[in-house]
């Protein structure tokens, strides 16, 4: 037993001699190495933590251009954009644009902005925090200037009997009032190339040139079926309307003002009850109320307020809510608030047919309906004088007959109409940007298209078969009127109407260029 405790202990002392010695050798190897030891400098062993987590990643800033706007020429844009980051980093802040605009301070997020001239433009505010960019846009929809009438504007006095030029005073020659007769010779060769036409350049209120069919040395003959012009002329009363505060504002409902605005057109084809009572009276008088092209109470192609589609249907419903507001016959509106004013003859120079979709029209009780798609026979006088009332603001010799807030309206396309889609860019094009409230317009899109690149860009005109015209360019101050009898082509042979304003253009550029 004795012995047997000794050989255990012998075997004890021998293992821990054995790790005694061995840990010796690890120190020793350790100090070799320069680890260790009490000898300073060494590097104290990974902490045993988890690691700390990552950064957040960077995320781009967010960036507000501000709110869309409108603002007419000369007046300057007040741009207010903004930006914010997430991770608080310093933003630097570029505004670009198409060509036209300048900027104040393109690298301010708050700065102004000039216009070259009037059109659609799309600002864009670019905000970077050093790695990544975010950016936003907002649209500045420029008017072009109004030009004020001169001092020595004229204005025509009231026709009487059968004199054939109808009051106006007509120069002895183009040169007389500053313009060129060579000019004017080649407009009315291509006015007349295809078909006989009547026609007038009206300067500053006086009759530069005119033709007639024939050489026949009248304004007043003959009385021309002027289709879709009917629309801009007609539309005087919707500038009454709204003046008279018959109806409140372009944004009320239609089906305010119709209550025969059925589910079941004339066609019987079933519209959506809801879509129609979203149509607005905006939308009904610029193409974007979605009826189709036919003249008769139509059926729905499209969406309310989502598509242009030229539409003679929405205007002649337009003209029924008129009637209901005035609960007076259109023709007899125009006469008493327009007509008699500018001194025209609603027998001799302007006549506007009934509604022939409505033959049903009760009488005398209810007042009869009145066409604003087409319907208005008139002369070359009664044209012009329409043209020269909106030349001057809606102001007739002193008188002020139609509100200049309604004749700035009605040649600046609204921004409602800008974000709709066109139906038929190729027959139609730019009229989404281009398309005024009942006329069309010169303005520029943002990429600074017009439809009549050459004319100035605050010309606007009514337009119908057969290429019957009212032209106005204010910062020329002229007025063009021209008409032919055959409406079933265009001026330049073309069949059948659309909105490609192209074969115009040899037509009014001469005249353009003839002021001198």
């Amino acid at each position: 037993m004795r012995d047997t405790v000794r050989s255990g202990l012998r075997r004890s002392l021998s293992s821990k001699t054995f790790i005694a010695t061995t840990m010796c050798v690890a120190l020793l190897a350790l100090s070799a190495c320069g680890g260790g030891g009490g000898g300073g400098g060494s590097t104290p062993p990974p902490s045993s933590g988890s690691n700390p987590p990552p950064p957040p990643a960077n995320t781009a800033p967010t960036v507000n251009a501000g709110a869309d706007q409108s603002i007419q020429l000369p007046a300057t844009a007040t741009l207010s954009g903004s930006g914010t980051d997430a991770e608080n980093n310093t933003l630097t802040y570029t505004w670009t644009g198409p060509s036209g605009v300048t900027f104040a301070s393109a690298s301010a997020a708050s700065t102004t902005a000039t216009f070259a001239a009037a059109g659609s433009y799309t600002l864009t505010l670019t905000a970077n925090d050093g790695s990544l960019s975010g950016s936003d846009t907002v649209v500045v929809t420029v008017a072009a200037a109004q030009t004020p009438p001169p001092t020595d504007m004229a204005f025509p006095a009231a026709a009487t009997g059968a004199e054939p030029l109808r009051g106006w005073q007509v120069a002895a020659s183009p040169a007389d009032v500053g313009m060129d007769s060579a000019q004017l010779q080649a407009a009315q060769q291509y006015s007349d190339a295809k078909y006989a036409s009547s026609g007038a350049v009206i300067y500053k209120g006086r009759v530069a040139y005119y033709w007639a069919p024939a050489g026949a040395q009248t304004l007043g003959a003959p009385l021309y079926d002027v289709k879709s012009t009917t629309k801009s002329m007609g539309g005087v009363t919707l500038g009454l309307a709204l003046d008279q505060q018959k109806i409140k504002s372009l944004d009320d409902k239609a089906a305010q003002y119709l209550p025969n605005f059925s589910k079941v057109d004339a066609n019987t084809q079933p519209n959506d009850q809801a879509q129609l009572d979203s149509i607005t009276l905006l939308q009904l008088a610029t193409h974007t109320a979605g009826f189709a092209k036919v003249g008769s109470y139509c059926h729905l192609d499209y969406t309310p307020g989502t598509t242009w589609a030229y539409s003679d249907c929405g205007l002649n419903w337009l003209a029924d809510a008129l009637t209901n507001a005035f609960n007076d016959d259109l023709a007899s509106v125009a006469k008493v608030g327009v007509w008699d004013k500018i001194g025209l003859s609603a027998s001799a120079d302007i006549q506007w047919r009934k509604n022939k979709y409505r033959p049903d029209d009760p009488s005398p009780t209810v007042p009869p309906h009145r066409e604003l798609a087409a319907g208005i026979n008139a002369n070359i006088n009664a044209m012009a004088r329409v043209g020269l009332l909106f030349l001057n603001n809606g102001n007739w010799a002193g008188t002020q007959v139609l509100q200049q807030s309604f004749v700035d309206m009605v040649h600046t396309p609204p921004a409602a109409v800008k974000g709709t889609t066109n139906s038929n860019d190729t027959a139609y094009p730019l009229a989404t940007t281009a398309y005024g409230v009942l006329w069309w317009t010169n303005t520029p899109d943002a990429s600074g298209n017009q439809l009549m690149p050459g004319v100035p860009p605050d010309t606007y005109w009514a337009w119908g078969l057969g290429d019957s015209l009212i032209v106005v360019i204010p910062s020329k101050q002229l007025v063009i009127a021209r008409a032919q009898t055959d409406t079933d082509h265009g001026i330049d042979g073309s069949v059948d109407w659309n909105g490609n304003a192209n074969r115009l253009l040899p037509l009014l550029q001469p005249i353009v260029n003839a002021v001198q």
